[in-house]
């Protein structure tokens, strides 16, 4: 186990890269082969041995995981977390199963690669907390997404499988391998973290401090964001989020809401489909093939948030469009969404 380092020196470069400097190389986009074994798990930390734990049962070479308890770990709580069930294999991989809930919009197939990027993005920092018992803020400043082949499951409300294995890993950061199956899988997600202590990141987000938010009966997940869209032109259009209540955003990082980085990759797409819409001039229907998200700043429940998409190409012969996707808040980006997005009509 690494020791928290929580001088001065370390607490002044993590807030100086979270308020204003870039956290992330930018990834290509590309995605990479499917791997039919995961292989040996990479750390560069020691493993913490769980198989000893008597208050876990196993399950068929698995071992359960308590929920609350991993809960508390990666400061996540429901609604927004939504796993009933956690297991872990030998190798330190993770699985969980999740029933779709955020609203489809324009994209085919039972689930949205935002929701997706939702799940497995937590589910990375379930298999993190296994590692390392803190309480550690997980904070997603990349991820790029893949879809390996189209879903079997066509419905929208089902239930999904998802697994993670923790690829490297140290006091300051983490990277993510995971997938989502529907018997087999059918996408993929690679996301990138940096870590934060408790007593680190309660004084860097200070300002975000709020007053226990109580656990709504009905999670505000099923629908989306509101937005507002402004006049498009042919290869630009801003739709602009209004002042949302500290409740929208239940469960991410109780006490000290922000917005949840997979939340704003899907109002980004939710634009970007708009945008696409209005080039062909008529609705249509899309899958998302790939995205690449680079996250430079955690921003409050509250903030008001803009999107602008802007049209980058498009294949004609298998009606591929490419078009990136600008988060802005306080005059600020925020976050960047590249992605790439075939007509399916």
């Amino acid at each position: 186990m690494f020791d928290l380092l929580d001088d001065a020196r370390a607490a002044s470069e993590e807030a100086e890269t979270w308020r204003g400097g870039s956290l992330n190389e930018k990834g290509s986009g590309e995605g990479r082969a499917l791997i039919g074994s995961f292989g040996q798990i990479l750390k560069e930390r020691d493993v913490v041995d769980t198989s000893s734990n008597p208050e876990k049962r196993q399950s068929s070479g698995f071992v359960d995981i308590e929920v609350e308890e991993i809960c508390r770990r990666i400061t996540v709580q429901p609604p927004y977390f939504a796993f009933k069930r956690l297991r872990e294999n030998t190798l330190g991989e993770i699985y969980g199963e999740f029933i779709v809930e955020q609203p489809l919009g324009s994209e085919t197939g039972p689930v949205t690669a935002a929701e997706i990027g939702r799940h497995l993005a937590i589910l990375g920092s379930c298999a993190a907390a296994q590692i390392d018992h803190h309480l550690t803020y997980y904070l997603a400043t990349h991820a790029s997404y893949i879809r390996l082949r189209e879903p079997l499951i066509k419905t929208h409300g089902e239930l999904l499988q998802a697994n993670a294995r923790v690829v490297r890993f140290n006091h300051r950061s983490l990277e993510v391998d995971s997938y989502v199956s529907d018997g087999a899988p059918f996408a993929r997600l690679t996301v990138r973290y940096q870590c934060l202590r408790e007593s680190l990141f309660n004084r860097m987000f200070e300002g975000f401090r709020h007053h226990p938010i109580a656990v709504p009966e009905a999670s505000p997940y099923v629908r989306p964001v509101p937005l507002s869209f402004d006049t498009p032109s042919a290869t630009r259009l801003v739709a602009h989020s209004r002042q949302l209540s500290v409740n929208e955003f239940a469960g991410h990082f109780p006490n000290y809401p922000a917005w949840p980085v997979a939340i704003l990759a899907s109002c980004s797409l939710r634009v970007v489909g708009r945008l696409i819409e209005h080039r062909l001039g008529r609705s249509a229907s899309y899958d998302v093939l790939t995205a690449e998200l680079v996250a430079h700043k955690l921003i409050g429940a509250a903030t008001a948030v803009s999107f602008v998409a802007t049209y980058v190409s498009e294949s004609p012969i298998d009606h591929r469009f490419n078009v990136n996707c600008d988060v802005i808040a306080d005059g600020v980006v925020v976050a960047e969404v590249l992605t790439s997005v075939r007509v399916a009509n």
